[in-house]
């Protein structure tokens, strides 16, 4: 056993405790790495979701009818159907939001600059 001065008194080590210490810390670090790698391969499946799910969306106006049509006349019941169109309608807000302009003001009142997003 070995003393070891700490803040004014001594404190007695082992040799055992103190690698014990090492491990532990060796393997929270390595637990906290894993959980890291975990999250950021997480992320980019979720990004790799999206990218398919907006490949997958209609794109002119005669697909997001028949997509509509197809997923309505698939409801069970009023209920259904009404979640169906709300999800619908969702998917049809989101793919008009990523695809609108963002403009901002250049002259005064009049001009506008605008930048296609998505």
């Amino acid at each position: 056993m070995q003393f070891v001065p700490h803040i004014g008194h001594f404190v007695a080590h082992s040799g055992a405790s103190a690698a014990a210490n090492s491990s532990s810390a060796a393997a929270t670090a390595a637990a906290q790495d894993a959980a890291a790698a975990s999250d950021a391969s997480a992320a980019a499946a979720q990004q790799q979701a999206q990218a398919q799910q907006q490949a997958q969306q209609p794109k002119t106006s005669a697909e997001w009818v028949e997509a509509l049509v197809q997923t309505m006349s698939q409801a069970k019941d009023l209920p259904d159907a009404r979640a169906r169109a709300a999800a619908a309608l969702q998917a049809f807000e989101q793919a008009a939001v990523s695809a609108a302009q963002v403009c901002t003001p250049v002259a005064p009142a009049f001009d506008s600059f605008c930048i296609a997003v998505g």
